[in-house]
């Protein structure tokens, strides 16, 4: 079997190799998307669930089988959204580096999952930058705070 056949351009003396597509916006978010929808079930499953204890007369519930089962589901809620809001920040993340005005460096490493914590402390003493919206202050406060987060 021969290689397959390379093309070079006259401009440029590189090999002219065929680009691949760029993936459809439901293939880039249908993972965000399918987390948001079980969110939303299991948050509604929760609600309903806790409406029913609470109408119902206290002498025909078991008292430990309700909370165990309450005690599950608002676990489940909690890490449910802990995913989702994680994936929305990163979204968010690319969203502000792609736009027209962008962001500054010391913003992006802040909105980073990537940076730890000791990156965080001393991204928090950098200068901000005068001539541009630096909001790093501001996403190092926000991460730290995070209850879910991963610093």
């Amino acid at each position: 079997m021969h290689p397959p056949k390379t093309t070079y351009t006259a401009i440029e003396e590189t090999p002219h190799v065929e680009s691949e597509q760029f993936p459809s916006r439901f293939s880039r978010t249908k993972w965000g998307s399918l987390l948001a929808i079980i969110t939303g079930i299991w948050l509604s499953v929760t609600l309903y669930h806790a409406w029913q204890v609470t109408s119902q007369t206290p002498n025909s519930l078991n008292v430990t089988t309700v909370t165990r089962n309450l005690r599950i589901l608002s676990e489940g809620v909690a890490l449910l959204f802990v995913a989702l809001i994680t994936n929305t920040s990163s979204i968010v993340m690319w969203a502000a580096v792609s736009s027209k005005r962008g962001v500054t460096f010391s913003t992006w490493l802040a909105m980073s999952s990537s940076t730890g914590l000791i990156g965080l402390l001393k991204l928090f003493f950098w200068r901000s930058n005068p001539r541009a919206w630096d909001w790093h202050r501001l996403w190092i406060i926000a991460r730290y705070y995070y209850p879910g987060r991963k610093i």
